[in-house]
């Protein structure tokens, strides 16, 4: 079965050794929209109020960008692109409305951007929009940047600086759900490598398990880490609810689909297997991706086929006399 975290990005190069410090990137910028916000961010206001979860949300200001739209009706309109699957053109939406205030409301958008920019796999952009949020010391977006910047390690198997990444985030938020949830995933999965990498940290991954697990999730990413977690556990039928929550907000996310076809197919659902399988298919996927889920639906398709096998070979269950049931009553009452 296809692994949630499947690598869309080059490994790490091999000699390199591990470091606390941002991933660099050494391309060139990919869009004029990054320039921009370089040259005009020292003019962005002290954002008013942090999110919940340590950045993961918008300011309450409700100040006036792209014509007139207010910052809330610009995140909706971001709201209903994820749905779509519209990752890179929710992240033009806001860099046109960043664009025509000068920079100014980068403390509301610049979490989402770099959100809109991950799910649409730009990590390369995601990590210099990351590295403008430490600079201009945007300080209640740090545990997210981290979140994220760990996440992109882990999708390119970088595990140690995954983790490191995580514990930063967890340094600045100690209750940041995501966070927590992803390190203990980490731990569960690959402490063996980690032990080979001389990570010094905690590896007792239920500790972060259970802080996490007494928290109500806010966000979209918390309910698909939670969900990831809980099919490591073998808790299938939590992981299926899981990632259902965050499949309402991101139908076209395709870890989720992954995490609940595993958890289906564990709890012999195939049918429901078969059709979260479908859905990835019709995702646009790389042919790595296009392998695993063509892989998938043959296992699917073999087990249905056992199934109904086993199911019309079952002998008929002969039914019960009047008298034996009369006799199964007394037995009751005795």
């Amino acid at each position: 079965l296809l692994h949630p975290h499947s690598s869309h990005v080059k490994q790490r190069p091999a000699g390199r050794q591990p470091t606390m410090g941002f991933l660099r990137c050494t391309c060139a910028l990919p869009s004029l929209l990054l320039l921009l916000l370089l040259l005009t961010v020292s003019c962005a206001p002290a954002p008013s109020r942090a999110s919940p979860n340590g950045g993961a949300g918008a300011s309450a200001d409700t100040g006036g960008s792209r014509g007139g739209s207010s910052i809330e009706e610009i995140l909706s309109q971001v709201e209903i692109m994820h749905l779509r699957g519209e990752y890179e053109d929710a992240a033009l939406l806001l860099g046109e409305a960043l664009q025509e205030d000068g920079g100014a409301s980068l403390p509301d958008y610049l979490d989402r951007l770099v959100y809109c920019y991950y799910l649409a796999k730009e990590f390369e952009v995601a990590l210099d929009l990351i590295h403008l949020a430490i600079d201009q010391k945007l300080d209640q977006l740090l545990p997210t940047m981290y979140y994220y910047q760990g996440k992109m390690y882990l999708d390119s198997a970088s595990y140690l600086e995954a983790l490191e990444s995580f514990d930063l985030a967890l340094e600045v938020n100690p209750g940041h759900q995501s966070a927590l949830y992803s390190k203990a995933a980490l731990l569960y999965r690959f402490k063996h490598l980690l032990h080979v990498e001389n990570y010094n940290g905690e590896l007792n991954y239920n500790k972060y398990y259970r802080k996490a697990r007494v928290q109500v999730p806010e966000t979209a990413d918390d309910w698909e880490n939670r969900g990831i977690m809980e099919l490591f556990l073998g808790k299938h039928e939590a992981a299926v609810e899981s990632a259902s929550h965050a499949l309402r907000a991101l139908p076209k996310r395709g870890v989720n689909l992954v995490t609940r076809c595993n958890a289906y197919v564990s709890l012999s659902d195939f049918p429901s297997a078969l059709r979260d399988a479908l859905a990835m298919k019709e995702l646009a996927l790389d042919q790595k991706d296009r392998e695993g889920v063509a892989a998938l639906l043959q296992l699917i398709k073999q087990e249905l086929e056992e199934h109904e096998t086993k199911e019309d070979t079952t002998p008929p269950i002969p039914p019960t006399s009047a008298r034996d049931e009369d006799e199964e009553d007394d037995v009751v009452e005795l």
